[in-house]
C-alpha cells in the first residue's frame, strides 16, 4: 500500500514488498552454501535486553535455522553462557553467533564474548551471522584480528559492503555479504492504523549523532530501549540463572527456556511495530526503525548514526526502495516529512 504519496522519490521506486522478498532470496542463496541442511547447532548471544532491532534479528535467525532444519541444542545470552553445554554437544554441531551491529569496540561485552567463544572452541565450526563492523581502536582491532585469524573454521557474515571490504582487508577468515536477518521475517502486517502524523524513533545511546537533541512539541520521541517489566522476562531470567548454577541437574529445562526467550523477543518486536505503525510517517536514526518500516510498508525518513552504519546499509541494499527517504539532519527530515504528509491519503 503506497498511501497515495505524491512526492517523487529520487530512486527507482522498487516496492517495499518486492525488496523484502528479494532480500529473503539473497539470504537464502548466501546461507545455503554456509549452513548444511539438518545441522546441529548452538545459537549464542541471545539479546536479553530491550532493543527491538536485535530481537527482530533473533527471530529472523530462528526462522532461517528452522527452514534449514537446524536442530538448535543450546541457546544462551552472553552473560549466562555455560561452556559445559557446548562441550557436551556432538563435535559436528555448529556455533552460531547472533547478528547485529556490535562487532567492534563500541559494545565491548558482546565483542569480548565473541572473541571468547572463538578462542575457546577452535575445534568447532563457528558462523558469525550478519554484522556491521566498526572499530575505534587499532589495539582492539589487532586483538580481534589475532583471535579471528587463529580459528581454522570461522565464517564471518557482514550486512553492508563497507563492512565486507573492511573484513576482507583485515581478517583472514571467510567473509560474505548477507542482508540483515530481520528481513527473513518477510512482510509484517501493521498492528493498527496510524493515530498521529509523525513518530520519531531516536537513538539515545553511544551511536547517536544527536540529531534530535532538544526536540519538543507534538512529535512523540521514543528510543524503544525502555520496556515495561513483564512476567516472561522475569521467569526466563530466573530459569537461565538456575541453568547456569546447575547445568547438569536442570538440563531438561533448556527447551522451556528457549521458548521463553523467543516469546520475549516476539513481545519486543510487537512493541516496536506498534510504536512505528502509530505514525503516518516515521523519522529515525535507528537501522531497524528503517528495516521494520520497510517490512510494514511505512514511509520513513532515515538519518545516520555515529559511524555511517545506516547509510552503508541503505547504499548496499535499500536505497532504491519506495517508502525510504534520506535526510542529513533533523530540520531536513522535518521539512521532508511535511512534504510527505501533504500527499498522504
Amino acid at each position: 500500500m503506497s498511501y497515495g504519496l505524491s512526492v517523487q522519490h529520487p530512486s527507482t521506486g522498487k516496492s517495499a514488498t518486492e525488496l523484502v522478498l528479494s532480500l529473503q532470496c539473497v539470504i537464502e542463496e548466501t546461507l545455503k552454501g554456509v549452513i548444511p541442511q539438518g545441522s546441529l547447532a548452538a545459537l549464542l548471544d541471545f539479546p536479553d535486553y530491550s532493543n527491538v532491532g536485535d530481537s527482530a534479528i533473533w527471530l529472523g535467525e530462528k526462522k532461517v535455522l528452522k527452514d534449514y532444519e537446524v536442530d538448535v541444542l543450546y541457546i544462551a545470552s552472553h552473560n549466562r553462557f555455560v561452556k559445559d553445554y557446548v562441550v557436551s554437544m556432538p563435535k559436528e554441531a555448529i556455533l552460531f553467533l547472533t547478528g547485529g551491529g556490535n562487532l567492534g569496540d563500541l559494545w565491548p561485552a558482546h565483542q569480548n564474548f565473541r572473541e571468547r567463544i572463538i578462542k575457546t572452541f577452535p575445534d568447532r565450526k563457528i558462523i558469525q551471522l550478519p554484522q556491521s563492523i566498526y572499530f575505534q581502536s587499532l589495539e582492539n582491532l589487532k586483538r580481534a584480528k589475532e583471535v579471528f585469524d587463529s580459528h581454522p573454521d570461522f565464517t564471518l557474515l557482514v550486512r553492508d559492503e563497507k563492512s565486507l571490504e573492511f573484513a576482507r582487508n583485515e581478517f583472514a577468515c571467510k567473509s560474505l555479504l548477507c542482508p540483515d536477518m530481520a528481513f527473513a521475517l518477510g512482510p509484517i502486517d501493521k498492528p493498527f492504523n496510524p493515530t498521529q502524523d509523525v513518530v520519531l524513533l531516536s537513538r539515545t545511546d553511544i551511536e547517536s549523532l544527536g540529531h534530535f537533541n532538544g526536540v519538543s512539541g507534538k512529535i512523540e520521541t521514543n528510543d524503544w530501549l525502555d520496556e515495561p517489566q513483564f512476567l516472561i522476562k522475569w521467569i526466563s531470567a530466573f530459569l537461565s540463572d538456575q541453568l547456569v548454577k546447575h547445568p547438569r541437574k536442570l538440563r531438561p529445562l533448556y527447551r522451556p527456556l528457549e521458548w521463553l526467550y523467543d516469546l520475549a523477543a516476539k513481545k519486543r518486536l510487537e512493541r516496536g511495530c506498534r510504536f512505528l505503525s502509530s505514525g503516518k510517517i516515521v523519522i529515525t536514526d535507528r537501522l531497524h526503525g528503517h528495516i521494520l518500516s520497510l517490512l510494514m510498508g511505512i514511509s520513513h525518513i532515515c538519518l545516520d548514526n555515529s559511524y555511517g552504519k545506516i547509510r552503508n546499509f541503505c547504499d548496499t541494499w535499500t536505497k532504491d526502495c519506495e517508502f525510504t527517504y534520506w535526510a542529513n539532519d533533523y530540520e531536513e527530515a522535518i521539512n521532508l516529512g511535511k512534504d510527505l504528509l501533504s500527499g498522504y491519503e
